[in-house]
């Protein structure tokens, strides 16, 4: 959480946000107040005023899937070499 001192969004009035933005003016606002003006060109309504901040469960990446996947390489087998073949001339 982000709190500078001081700071405030104009829009909610909230002192505390994950990230500080600023609007067309210049002004400080929330994170949330930021991106909902950002999606719909109006400013955010009170009523959508929550008290804590929301946090959502990420998934997980194809970037940290293949991270997982090099650590456990460490443990794979060598690659085989096939056996060679000699021949061998009899004696006449």
């Amino acid at each position: 959480m982000n709190q500078r001192k001081g700071t405030q969004c104009v829009n909610c009035l909230t002192e505390a946000t994950t990230l500080w933005r600023r609007n067309s003016a210049g002004e400080p606002v929330c994170n949330a107040c930021g991106l909902y003006y950002k999606l719909h060109q109006v400013n955010r309504p009170l009523a959508m005023k929550k008290d804590g901040i929301q946090t959502r469960n990420r998934k997980v990446t194809n970037k940290n899937k293949r991270s997982r996947k090099f650590n456990q390489s460490d443990t794979r087998l060598p690659f085989l070499v096939p056996p060679t073949i000699t021949i061998q001339t009899a004696a006449l």
